[in-house]
């Protein structure tokens, strides 16, 4: 990923799934899903810290032939899931 406003947060990274197929990045995969228009939606919780706090991490990714997308979701103690980033990136 490449930011204009800050080069120095520029990044890269490579998925990796086990050989069991059950983690993705070493977050366990809840689920996978083939949605109706085609896409593929995989969806990965680990526990992490948001904000310096513990918080479950949920990321769900959406696959398609020429587009991705990541989203982050936290949920603090007692709370909902709720949106800290969205990625998407087109070919």
């Amino acid at each position: 990923m490449a930011y204009a406003d800050e080069p120095h947060a520029n990044s890269g990274d490579t998925l990796v799934l086990t050989a069991d197929r059950r983690a993705l990045r070493g977050a366990s995969i809840v689920s996978r899903e083939q949605l109706p228009d085609g896409r593929v939606q995989l969806v990965t919780e680990q526990d992490g810290r948001d904000n310096e706090r513990p918080a479950p991490i949920r990321s769900v990714y959406v696959i398609e032939e020429r587009a991705a997308s990541l989203q982050k979701l936290v949920r603090y103690d007692g709370g909902e899931f709720f949106q800290r980033h969205i990625y998407e990136w087109v070919r």
